[in-house]
């Protein structure tokens, strides 16, 4: 038992130590220019080692999401086989109007030098939306389908576009950070961001009546969480997938 005690403090003792080590570490050029970015100005702006870690592990969410939509866009060539909007399942197209939302929020910033809202706006689209959701529910389609069905096809798509977003919003701020992700691109790779600008999406992308649907999808979703978790508890179901849901409302 003491031998034990004593193994699980080392490690505890350990992982302290890593963490130390990584809050003295240097910080690179791309999380100190994201630290002044998110810094408010119009007051003390704080520096400090958890000042610092907060600007890595930002910088670390967007690098992952950046990561992950490289890694499923190998085979893609925008110009053979990306799909319009008509052709896509609602997930998709629920994605593109973030994307288009997320667009337009993030040249108003730029415009007015609001940097702050800018890397919180993207911070946001790369954790909450796409790494926590869509990349989630689409890996099946990914990895699971026709390599050249519409079904993967429009997740490569919308993929493709939420790359572009990405790396047009964080260039300005942490420019060798896109840089380096566009150097991983495939060879039919758009010009790198240093050297475009904002173009306005299509038209199509943007779909307030998909946007007000899937919000109450969503609040749908969270009245039956607490009730699929009693399920799995109570050994009724292994997991969400498992469950089958019926819902009613009135006229």
């Amino acid at each position: 038992g003491g031998g034990g005690g004593g193994g699980h403090k080392s490690k505890k003792q350990h992982r302290q130590a890593r963490k130390e080590a990584a809050a003295r570490s240097p910080c690179g050029v791309d999380v100190l220019r994201l630290w002044v970015a998110t810094a408010d100005w119009t007051s003390d702006v704080a520096l400090g080692d958890a000042v610092l870690e907060r600007a890595r592990e930002v910088y670390r969410r967007l690098r992952n999401a950046c990561r992950f939509c490289l890694g499923n866009l190998s085979d893609f060539d925008p110009e053979a086989d990306a799909l319009p909007v008509e052709r896509m399942r609602l997930a998709d197209r629920h994605m593109l109007h973030l994307l288009a939302e997320h667009s337009s929020l993030v040249r108003e910033s730029y415009s007015t030098r609001q940097l702050h809202r800018v890397v919180g706006s993207t911070l946001a689209l790369a954790t909450e939306r796409l790494s926590a959701e869509y990349f989630d529910s689409t890996k099946d389609r990914l990895y699971c389908g026709d390599a050249d069905g519409d079904s993967r096809r429009a997740v490569q798509t919308v993929l493709h576009a939420a790359l572009d977003a990405l790396l047009l919003s964080i260039g300005p701020i942490t420019p060798f950070l896109a840089e380096e992700v566009h150097e991983h691109r495939g060879a039919q790779r758009p010009p790198p961001p240093v050297e475009r600008v904002w173009e306005d999406l299509p038209a199509s992308w943007t779909d307030f009546d998909l946007a007000r649907r899937w919000a109450l999808a969503e609040r749908v979703r969270e009245e039956l969480a607490p009730l699929l978790h009693e399920a799995r508890v109570g050994g009724r179901i292994g997991g969400a997938g498992e469950a089958l849901v019926e819902g009613r409302c009135s006229p």
